[in-house]
């Protein structure tokens, strides 16, 4: 293959000597390597070691999502509660059982699938043992809830609305 543009270099290279000739040679190598490095092997290694930790940042997302898969079929697997029909008598008998009774100021119905409660100076443990029981054995949930700190260490004043699941 003769190609015309090439002439005037190959003429050149002839005319250096075998020293001139063997430093251009190392010299090309040198450049060739450090061009391969720098074009080719370090953007592929960043590159990978970008993928691996997106590729952990995704393991661990995938790892999130089935587990919240398998807890939300263990609740569907789980046995529907029905409401009591009398949710103002079974926010009492719960608060007695947690030693809330005298701490409930207010219970008042709020339709037939709510109840509307002002607790005032209650532990803030016992309160929400009550609210767990509520909902397990009854269906109540906290619709909404507000607590303020009380000026008795550990104790909160709250207004909630439970609301029966389903509702």
């Amino acid at each position: 293959m003769n190609l015309p543009w090439i002439e005037p270099w190959r003429a050149r290279w002839k005319a250096l000597g075998d020293r001139e000739r063997m430093a251009a040679a190392l010299l090309a190598g040198f450049l060739g390597v450090a061009l391969f490095y720098l074009l080719v092997w370090s953007p592929v290694r960043s590159g990978l070691s970008g993928a691996r930790v997106h590729l952990s940042k995704l393991q661990t997302q995938l790892a999130r999502v089935q587990e919240q898969a398998a807890q939300v079929e263990r609740l569907r697997r789980a046995p529907r509660i029905t409401p009591t029909p009398n949710l103002v008598a079974a926010a009492e008998q719960a608060a007695t059982r947690h030693g809330l009774r005298e701490k409930l100021k207010r219970i008042d119905p709020d339709g037939s699938r709510a109840v509307r409660i002002q607790i005032e100076d209650a532990p803030f443990a016992a309160v929400m043992a009550w609210l767990v029981e509520l909902q397990q054995q009854n269906g109540l949930r906290a619709e909404s809830a507000s607590f303020e700190r009380h000026a008795n260490p550990g104790t909160v004043n709250a207004r909630l609305l439970l609301r029966a699941q389903g509702a």
